[in-house]
C-alpha cells in the first residue's frame, strides 16, 4: 500500500470486477472519443482486460480517495495487434474525470512498472488514435513508439 496526497493504492482483487469496468469505461473514453456505449465492454477484444481477472501473469492495482476506487491499471499476458513485444504485458490505465490531474496515473503508474520490472522484460500498449496526447504522459515513463496500428500509436517500455 503506497499513500500520496491520500491516496492509497492496493492490489486490484478478482472481486472488484465492477469497479475495473467503470474504470475501464474510463479508458475507452478518452478526450476527443465518441460514439461508443457500455456495450463496448462486452466485446470479446475488451473482455479479454478482465475476464477472469487473477490469472497469475495478471498484475494490477487500485487507487482509492475519500475510500472510493478513483482509478486503475492492470497489466496481462494477451494477444498483441503487432508481432513485436508480444511476451510484454499489455497495460490498462484509466482515472475517473474528476480524480484526474492529481498525480494518480503517474502513481498508478509507478507502481505497476515497479511490480511488472520484476518479472517481464517490459510493457507494452496502444493508444487510441484520437487521443494521441497521452503519447507524452507514457513517454515522461521511458516508454517509445514502436508501431503504428491503424492509426495507433503501439508503445513500449523495455526494463
Amino acid at each position: 500500500m503506497k499513500i500520496k496526497n491520500d491516496t492509497e493504492i492496493f492490489p486490484l482483487l478478482s472481486t472488484q470486477t465492477a469497479e475495473f469496468m467503470e474504470i475501464l469505461w474510463t479508458a475507452l473514453n478518452p478526450d476527443g472519443v465518441t460514439g461508443r456505449t457500455r456495450s463496448i465492454l462486452y466485446d470479446p477484444i475488451i473482455k479479454s482486460y478482465y475476464k477472469e481477472w487473477g490469472k497469475p501473469d495478471d498484475i494490477g492495482f487500485v487507487a482509492i480517495k475519500e475510500g472510493k476506487i478513483v482509478g486503475a491499471i492492470w497489466s496481462r499476458i494477451k494477444e498483441c495487434v503487432t508481432r513485436e513485444y508480444a511476451e510484454y504485458p499489455e497495460l490498462g490505465i484509466g482515472v475517473l474525470p474528476e480524480y484526474q490531474n492529481m498525480g494518480i496515473g503517474s502513481l498508478l503508474l509507478k507502481t505497476l512498472i515497479e511490480n511488472c520490472r520484476k518479472k517481464y522484460p517490459g510493457l507494452r500498449l496502444g493508444v487510441n488514435e484520437k487521443a494521441v496526447r497521452v503519447v507524452s504522459f507514457y513517454n515522461k515513463f521511458g516508454f517509445i513508439e514502436y508501431d503504428n496500428y491503424r492509426g495507433s500509436p503501439q508503445l513500449k517500455l523495455t526494463f
